[in-house]
């Protein structure tokens, strides 16, 4: 995706979730936002995939 469109997507979501309404509805779930810049959620993405993966393999999880 080039790099203009998802500097605006970013914005755009991170304007959307530090809402006061938007920040109430994931307290009451639990959450907190946090935005990131694009390269940062990536590299957040990429981690807990590994961690998973390490998981997955640790304890020999399969799909069958």
């Amino acid at each position: 995706m080039p790099a203009p469109v998802t500097a605006k997507i970013a914005a755009e979501a991170a304007q959307g979730i530090t809402t006061d309404v938007t920040r109430q509805r994931l307290a009451g779930l639990g959450a907190e936002p946090e935005p990131m810049a694009p390269d940062a959620f990536a590299r957040f993405i990429d981690a807990d995939i590994a961690k998973w993966q390490q998981v997955v393999r640790e304890r020999g999880i399969t799909l069958e």
